[in-house]
């Protein structure tokens, strides 16, 4: 049995699922607990992409109102690629992690948190935990990922911050 202590929170809810306890919002089409939670942004900037094409990807770190929960969304990407505004948490990116912190991951690892189906959401999302110091590439192997040693302490202090302005994800043009 591998110790997944390093991730989880006393109140944490079962990981066993692989999907956040909220359903996350899906371009104006679902209506959820993440759809009409007010998300704040407590960060927001661009990360690198992983590929050897470049380009960047705009993101926002969100946060609950009650400063319980974290959530990323993808909000812009400067090169190749659909992508998908939904909000997806801090939790439901956590079940989708190997067991064993030492373990290494693929980008993709990180798509089973998302409803969406773009191919490219995973590693949009592992791009934007990378630059924000949640993962770290495998010394093994450049295009493989591992858990940083400091994701609850990140955690954290993302959940510390400020937040600012609410978040209010963008819908296709004639989509209802």
């Amino acid at each position: 049995i591998q110790d997944r202590s390093y991730l989880k929170r006393p109140d944490d809810h079962d990981r066993s699922s692989g999907r956040s306890a909220f359903y996350p919002f899906l371009l104006g089409r679902i209506m959820s607990a993440e759809s009409l939670t007010p998300w704040l942004t407590v960060k927001s900037g661009m990360a690198g992409k992983l590929g050897r094409n470049g380009g960047e990807v705009g993101f926002r770190v969100l946060r609950d109102p009650a400063g319980d929960h974290l959530a990323l969304t993808i909000t812009s990407n400067s090169g190749g690629g659909c992508w998908s505004p939904e909000i997806v948490t801090l939790d439901a990116i956590e079940r989708c992690l190997p067991d064993d912190q030492q373990e290494s991951l693929q980008a993709k690892t990180v798509a089973r948190a998302f409803i969406s189906r773009s191919a490219n959401q995973g590693p949009f999302a592992t791009a934007v935990l990378v630059g924000l110091g949640f993962l770290t590439r495998a010394a093994e192997h450049p295009n493989r990922y591992q858990i940083a040693h400091r994701w609850f302490e990140l955690k954290a202090e993302f959940l510390a911050l400020d937040a600012g302005e609410a978040y209010v994800p963008p819908t296709k043009a004639g989509k209802n």
